[in-house]
């Protein structure tokens, strides 16, 4: 097929998807009653409201995105909010009785919050409110990462936004990083090792701590002198706030910035503290890889 006829056929697939979606959306000034926020949102920040209500224009509201849910058997609509959340707020508190919107029609639950994610750039949600939405979705890497973390961490992802509260993790994006970097399998062994340090302290189950872990782990797992209890042991012998000050004044010391690095580091020292022989090799002559199976192996680096 030669360039234009390929450039023609793209237009055509372009433009029977304009008229596809043309059919299954419409415009229409919406009573705010009628609208109402699913639990893929996130939840109202009055603050955010405030500074709408603060600059308050009708004309720069802008159009909400909405989802009709039709119930059945009756002629009332309901509206999902999958974009305009603090806006339809903002003109309620401020007396305004319906709003303008974009009114997707068939949706599915898992499409409305697909689409909640997609608008994140508009939105600036942060990794937390993407990672609920996208368990509401169904989205097989989240809820992999959520069960994960019920079954190995026992824990709860923080997704009723009680973040810092006993039992929860705060941790989403760093969970879901070492997800994709390292496998299920090792997120696994990171979680199951720092539970058997510290339990469900909120203190352990930290960025701080679930990175550098996985790194020490993708590290040293596989060398022939780790032991995986002594680690456990070590740890258990200090608090958190210790292995903090200690990774911050080795990060400091050597000129790091503070992160995975200088928290694997301290792993290193405190697993290597009052051993006289198989101590684990520096952490700068040790790199990993996944091999074709997924598994994380680690090696010199000048093997």
């Amino acid at each position: 097929m030669s360039a234009a006829l390929r450039t023609l056929a793209a237009n055509g697939t372009a433009q029977a998807e304009a008229v596809s979606f043309q059919r299954q959306t419409r415009f229409a000034w919406v009573p705010l009653g009628a609208m109402f926020s699913a639990p893929y949102e996130r939840p109202l920040s009055q603050p955010k409201v405030d500074r709408i209500l603060k600059a308050w224009d009708l004309r720069a509201v802008g159009v909400l995105y909405l989802s009709e849910r039709v119930t059945p058997g009756s002629e009332d609509h309901a509206f999902a909010i999958l974009d305009g959340r603090h806006r339809q707020a903002a003109a309620e508190q401020h007396g305004v009785a319906s709003l303008p919107a974009l009114i997707y029609q068939g949706l599915t639950y898992a499409d409305e919050a697909t689409l909640y994610v997609a608008f994140a750039t508009v939105n600036r949600q942060t990794a937390l409110d993407r990672f609920r939405a996208r368990v509401e979705a169904g989205d097989p890497t989240a809820l992999a990462v959520q069960l994960l973390t019920r079954e190995e961490a026992g824990l709860e992802l923080p997704l009723t936004y009680a973040t810092g509260a006993p039992g929860m993790m705060n941790a989403v994006w760093s969970a879901e990083q070492i997800y994709h970097q390292f496998g299920p399998a090792l997120l696994r062994r990171t979680f199951r090792t720092l539970r058997k340090v510290w339990g469900n302290s909120e203190r352990g189950w930290t960025v701080r701590f679930i990175n550098g872990v996985a790194q020490f782990l993708a590290r040293y797992e596989t060398y022939e002198h780790y032991d995986p209890e002594r680690l456990v042991k070590q740890l258990q012998l200090v608090t958190p706030e210790t292995m903090i000050a200690q990774s911050n004044l080795m990060a400091s010391s050597l000129g790091r910035k503070l992160g995975t690095s200088a928290m694997g580091l301290a792993l290193v020292e405190r697993y290597n503290d009052g051993l006289r022989s198989q101590k684990l090799p520096p952490w700068q002559t040790r790199v990993y890889a996944r091999t074709p199976e997924g598994e994380v192996i680690s090696f010199a680096r000048d093997d």
